[in-house]
């Protein structure tokens, strides 16, 4: 229920109730004329005093009410959610960042050594952006793990040697303590810079914000995740656009199951 009323609204209601209340005169008993609720009355200003009192309490409930949810909480209240769930804010890690690792152990929990244990405990690493987990990756009772670093720490988002190691010691310590250290490999996939090119009509849309859609779909696909020209002509679409061409790339970008595509120059124009 929507309980937030702007000042207005709130000093409304205020003199409202007040000209609705019937008074009486106490030494005639009789019906009293309407009491003044115009602009600068006295009633006015009582009523503005307290509709103010009003408005910044319902204000303060609002706040309240933001920081029980991760998703919709200032900062310092994020980091305390975290922290609940042995979550650590990682040096220079976003609040957007945070909440998704908050909200991966929140919808995959901690569970002995599963594939979203694995693509967590990696995560935990400083330096690392983001992991996946491929169970089997090298046969029967191997994992591997694939994992990007965080460019804006380590000056690239390909993992270098000391990042893996470290990844893979902090994972051995942590894992079910059956798995051999060479049954495990941390690495780093391939990555496709993927330009893309499209051309639109240019009536509806904006041609920037269709582009930046397409960065942020292709910033977040996982390793062999493939992109289909229909879904970059859905970007189009959604943004009420009848049609698109798309000149580049000329056909799907399949890449291999440890390959990652990212993206390159992405350009969209108005025909």
């Amino acid at each position: 229920m929507e309980y937030q009323k702007t000042f207005d609204e709130e000093l409304a209601a205020i003199l409202t109730d007040y000209g609705n209340q019937s008074w009486i005169d106490p030494e005639t008993g009789l019906p009293m004329a309407p009491i003044d609720i115009s602009k600068g009355s006295m009633v006015f200003i009582k009523g503005a005093v307290l509709a103010s009192a009003k408005w910044g309490l319902h204000k303060h409930q609002a706040w309240i009410a933001r920081q029980i949810f991760p998703d919709a909480c200032d900062s310092e209240k994020l980091e305390h959610h975290c922290w609940l769930r042995g979550i650590n804010r990682n040096a220079g890690e976003t609040d957007e960042a945070l909440l998704a690792r908050l909200l991966a152990d929140l919808r995959d929990p901690p569970a002995g050594g599963n594939a979203a244990d694995y693509a967590r405990w990696a995560g935990q690493v400083q330096g690392v952006a983001t992991a996946w987990c491929v169970p089997m990756g090298n046969g029967i009772g191997t994992v591997d793990v694939l994992i990007l670093a965080d460019a804006l720490l380590t000056g690239s988002a390909v993992p270098g040697p000391a990042l893996l190691a470290a990844v893979h010691a902090y994972i051995i310590a942590r894992c079910p303590c059956e798995m051999h250290p060479d049954d495990l490999r941390i690495l780093a996939p391939g990555i496709i810079a993927q330009d893309v090119t499209m051309s639109i009509p240019g009536v509806a849309a904006d041609p920037a914000e269709i582009a930046a859609d397409i960065s942020a779909f292709i910033s977040a696909m996982a390793p062999g995740q493939s992109l289909y020209l229909s879904r970059l002509s859905a970007f189009a679409v959604a943004a009420g656009e009848e049609n698109a061409t798309i000149i580049t790339p000329q056909a799907n970008v399949v890449p291999g199951v440890n390959q990652v595509i990212r993206p390159g120059v992405i350009t969209v124009s108005a025909e």
